[in-house]
């Protein structure tokens, strides 16, 4: 009855006798006529100490916190494992909250302001943490791991592995963790030695380290023993009986270097490698759609925030939902505003969710080298641990140019995750050869379904090249089921099942052709032709495509189970082409795009070469492919050979220079420029040949 109109109320009690009354009690929150409303639209998030919520207080399931100036209205947010995000709306500086928290994992809570007319929501670097299940140091310390929050208190195998995991993304090589009694009983009562039970605890955590966390195991060195701590949980003597201490020792490496001369990286150059095509983002027509000056990146908007130091802490951070705080002068920043103009250069705002992925898939691919190298026998001095080398790192793909799988997977994360596309790092095993090693890979949403990404396997390679290509590019569970295997301790790669069809790069990627279209998928002669046609007047010189297997086979074989790439160059021998010549690279076994499609990968390497044998120019090779040029009424440069016996069979005098019998053979034309370039042997190894520029001049 004392309650007359909606607000907070704080209560005290104590008992009065005739002469004395006791202390007051605990005080006691309460809220009367709640009239929070729950939301669910995305938030432009913001962070600002001078406008955003400060002095936030949980008092049993009651928050309150002080007011904003102007503030017009706050959202409170609440996540945790049980409810996900619960979010309110409300104009009161306080709130009942009972509904959204959990008994049984912890929450975290905070609050923001809004101001009239804006959406934007206003948060200073304040939460609360309320935790039911367990309360003091193990309790408190909280960290968000694979999307769900965890303390230090341990109650299974798959937490165990969450806090050994998540300390080494952070580096740190030593940290105090509580078993619960049951499951210290399940690992003592599970290993039957007679060892001590600290060391079957210690046992415990090096299967975990040795075989679940695949990036560890190449981190650290030499089990525990008297001289050195690679990793080790030895009891804390200071706390109760559960309680042990962890150490991993990562030699004082907190991230990798990336100016040191000692390490010998892959036999394969940038240089050296050899682009199917041009990468999406130099295709795509940015003339309505630069973003030179974008500052906004998803990844800058989220609700929860947390300081990164390192690069290691900044991917994880940006895949995990939390807005990245990097700390002035640290590698992480530098990476992180590297990342900002990388997409700002390669992605337009009016693309697809398929061409942002595409576009980030080809810069990663296109710009970096695997390291061949450092994969499983890391070269370098004694001096130097392999957490020195940036292969490992995004430092590898935005640095030094030259990654492992770790690099490729954590880059490809990073860069989807901050453009607003949904994206994991998986990690576990690979299957090639019959061998098994450790591997990582992604998986990203595209149009509300998933898919697998591996960038590392995306090159044909041999020992001093690679060519792009894209294998694995937006496909399925089912196809790479016997290739890639995710880590099963980690139950978050439960959570992704892919689309059961790919999304087929191959006819999804289509270019414009005269008023026509093409894609990569060759299924008919005519297709094939029209996609060398393409190549010819855009001056292609490789191109990637799909080559089904009933087209490739056709009347080559009566096989009907025979692979693509046996009988693929049989169909491009057939095109009898005037002014080009093909080398093909193949994918060696047949690929599924679906589950009735198969085929092979071919990238085509194509030489523009004119080698006239008639005396009559009129009647040459080079006259009909400039009547070809004014017909399609091309301005592009071509580069061209031309058979050197040819031009000086016209011009035999040997005193004349090339560029004048170029200059002479011009005359010949209108609308066209020749410019000699020089000498060459590259188009036969026993011919030689002059390379010309050949230019379309239009009225």
């Amino acid at each position: 009855e004392y309650l007359l109109e909606n607000g907070l109320y704080e209560l005290n009690v104590c008992a009065i006798s005739e002469n004395t009354k006791s202390n007051l009690s605990n005080l006691v929150t309460y809220v009367y006529g709640d009239t929070k409303t729950e939301i669910e639209s995305n938030l432009n998030i913001i962070t600002s100490e001078s406008l955003g919520v400060n002095n936030i207080v949980l008092n049993n399931s009651v928050l309150s916190w002080s007011p904003v100036n102007l503030a017009s209205n706050y959202i409170v947010i609440v996540f945790n494992n049980e409810k996900g995000y619960v979010k309110y709306t409300l104009t009161e500086t306080y709130a009942d909250i009972s509904d959204a928290l959990s008994e049984t994992t912890p929450s975290i809570i905070r609050v923001a302001s809004m101001f009239p007319d804006k959406n934007d929501a206003y948060v200073t670097n304040n939460s609360v943490l309320y935790n039911f299940t367990y309360s003091g140091t193990y309790g408190e310390n909280v960290y968000l791991f694979d999307g769900e929050f965890n303390d230090y208190y341990i109650t299974s195998e798959s937490e165990l592995l969450n806090v050994l995991y998540y300390n080494f993304i952070s580096r740190n090589e030593k940290y105090n963790i509580r078993f619960s009694e049951e499951y210290a009983n399940s690992i003592i009562n599970a290993d039957l030695s007679n060892e001590s039970n600290t060391i079957k605890i210690r046992k415990k955590v090096t299967e975990i380290v040795d075989n679940y966390i695949s990036e560890t195991s190449s981190h650290t060195y030499n089990q525990y023993n008297n001289d050195t701590k690679a990793y080790a949980c030895v009891k804390n003597n200071n706390g109760g009986s559960y309680d042990y201490i962890v150490e991993i020792g990562f030699h004082d490496v907190k991230e990798c270097l990336i100016d040191v001369e000692n390490f010998s990286t892959s036999t394969v150059t940038q240089a050296e490698q050899i682009q199917s095509m041009l990468p999406y983002y130099e295709i795509y027509d940015f003339t309505n759609d630069s973003r030179k000056s974008n500052t906004y990146f998803e990844s800058d908007h989220q609700f929860f925030q947390v300081t990164v130091d390192t690069s290691e802490e900044l991917y994880w951070a940006v895949e995990n939902g939390y807005t990245p705080i990097c700390v002035e002068n640290s590698r992480a920043e530098l990476i992180y505003n590297m990342a900002k103009e990388i997409l700002n250069d390669i992605i337009g705002n009016d693309m697809t969710d398929f061409e942002k992925a595409l576009s980030i898939y080809d810069y990663i691919c296109s710009t970096t080298t695997y390291d061949k190298l450092n994969t499983s026998a890391p070269t370098f001095k004694p001096q130097y641990k392999i957490t020195h080398v940036p292969s490992f790192y995004l430092e590898g793909v935005f640095i030094n140019k030259v990654a492992v799988c770790d690099g490729f997977s954590k880059a490809f994360s990073l860069l989807c995750n901050m453009e607003g596309l949904p994206c994991t790092r998986i990690v576990g095993q690979a299957v090639q050869f019959a061998s098994k090693e450790n591997h990582a890979w992604n998986k990203v949403m595209i149009n509300g379904n998933w898919y697998i990404v591996d960038t590392t396997w995306a090159e044909l390679s041999s020992s001093t090249s690679e060519r792009l290509t894209h294998k694995y590019f937006l496909v399925t569970d089912e196809m790479t089921a016997s290739s890639h295997i995710p880590n099963e301790y980690r139950e978050k790669f439960k959570n992704y099942e892919t689309s059961s069809t790919a999304f087929n790069y191959y006819s999804s990627h289509q270019l414009e052709m005269n008023n026509d279209s093409i894609d990569f998928f060759i299924d008919s002669t005519t297709e094939l032709n029209k996609v060398m046609s393409f190549c010819l007047i855009n001056n292609i010189e490789y191109i990637e495509l799909f080559i089904e297997r009933n087209f490739a086979i056709g009347q080559y074989s009566s096989n009907p189970n025979s692979q693509a790439s046996n009988y693929a160059h049989y169909r491009f021998d057939s095109l009898n082409l005037e002014f080009q010549t093909l080398t093909l690279y193949y994918e060696n076994s047949d690929y599924y795009c679906q589950k009735t499609v198969s085929g092979c990968i071919v990238v085509v390497e194509i030489k523009n070469i004119i080698s006239p044998t008639l005396t009559s120019i009129s009647s040459s090779k080079l006259t009909k492919f400039i009547d070809y040029l004014k017909t399609n009424k091309t301005t592009n440069e071509y580069y061209f050979y031309l058979d050197k016996n040819y031009l000086d069979s016209l011009y035999p005098s040997s005193s004349t220079p090339n560029q004048t019998k170029i200059d002479n053979l011009e005359k010949n034309y209108t609308n066209i420029d020749l410019e000699y370039i020089g000498t060459e042997t590259t188009y036969s190894s026993y011919k030689t040949a002059y390379l010309v520029k050949i230019t379309f001049i239009e009225n």
